[in-house]
C-alpha cells in the first residue's frame, strides 16, 4: 500500500452519486466502474444528502431573485418610457438582441441572419 490518498473532483462524486440516485446503478455498479470503496460512495451520498436542502432554503443565497429582479426592472423600465408601445413578441426580440450585443454574441448574429452586412 502507498499510502498516499486518492483525491476526487467534486464534479466526479457528484456524477457518481447521481448515477445511484437515479436509479441507473446500484452502488455496487459504480464502485466498481470507478474503483472505489463502497463506504466512500456512502459518504457522498450522505454529504449530498445533508447539503442538497441548502440549496434551496434561500433562493437570495444563491443570487437568483436577485438577477431577476435586476432584469425585470431594467426591461421593465426600458420598455415603459414614454410613447413607447410595445407587444410581447417585440419586446422579447429586443431583449435577445440585446443580449447577443452584451454576450459579444453580436458579430455571430450579424454573420448568420445579414451575411452581406458581416463585413
Amino acid at each position: 500500500m502507498s499510502g498516499k490518498r486518492r483525491s476526487f473532483e467534486p464534479e466526479f462524486k457528484l456524477k457518481c452519486v447521481l448515477d445511484v440516485l437515479s436509479g441507473g446503478k446500484t452502488p455496487a455498479q459504480v464502485c466498481r466502474e470507478h474503483g472505489l470503496n463502497e463506504s466512500i460512495l456512502a459518504r457522498w451520498r450522505k454529504q449530498f444528502a445533508e447539503h442538497a436542502p441548502k440549496i434551496f432554503a434561500n433562493s437570495k443565497a444563491n443570487g437568483v431573485s436577485t438577477v431577476e429582479s435586476a432584469c425585470r426592472h431594467v426591461v421593465g423600465d426600458r420598455l415603459k418610457r414614454s410613447g413607447m408601445r410595445w407587444t410581447i413578441q417585440g419586446a422579447q426580440q429586443i431583449t435577445i438582441l440585446r443580449l447577443k450585443w452584451k454576450n459579444d454574441r453580436w458579430k455571430d448574429y450579424w454573420a448568420r441572419y445579414r451575411p452581406s452586412l458581416a463585413a
